[in-house]
């Protein structure tokens, strides 16, 4: 059941994303897996990947779920500009999240792991930004 409320999480944040009106397109989606065809990653790809789901006994009978998340921010980009555009960007996204409660009450957000600001591999060998958020979230007991 608690696998369940990952995959709302996930989508909640997809929602609350696409809600938003950025300084540029964007459209997030919730995602299985985060690396995309580099012909996808023309445009601004945001993946919201439910990524584990931790629990441990909160009471007798109760027990506490942590859920954490992967919010990846990719594009292809030419130039220091553009990466830069995604770094302000990048950082907009989070501070939608970052120590705020979800809208259907259901999870408190109790952490951000900017896991790397952007990747230095995709950006040498595929001029590929990269940027990897983990979000966790703990579900109210």
């Amino acid at each position: 059941m608690t696998a369940s409320y990952a995959v709302q999480i996930a989508d909640q944040i997809a929602a609350q994303i696409n809600a938003v009106t950025f300084g540029v397109p964007i459209v997030a989606r919730r995602a299985y897996v985060v690396a995309l065809n580099l012909r996808e990653l023309k445009t601004i790809q945001v993946s919201i990947v439910p990524k584990s789901v931790e629990t441990t006994r909160f009471s007798r009978g109760e027990k506490l779920a942590t859920i954490e998340i992967d919010l990846a921010i990719q594009r292809t980009v030419q130039d220091t500009e553009e990466a830069d555009a995604l770094m302000i960007l990048t950082d907009q996204v989070i501070d939608l999240f970052e120590f705020r409660d979800l809208d259907n009450d259901v999870a408190t957000h109790i952490k951000t792991d900017r896991k790397f600001i952007y990747d230095s591999e995709g950006m040498e060998t595929k001029k590929l930004f990269t940027s990897l958020t983990m979000l966790t979230y703990q579900l109210h007991p």
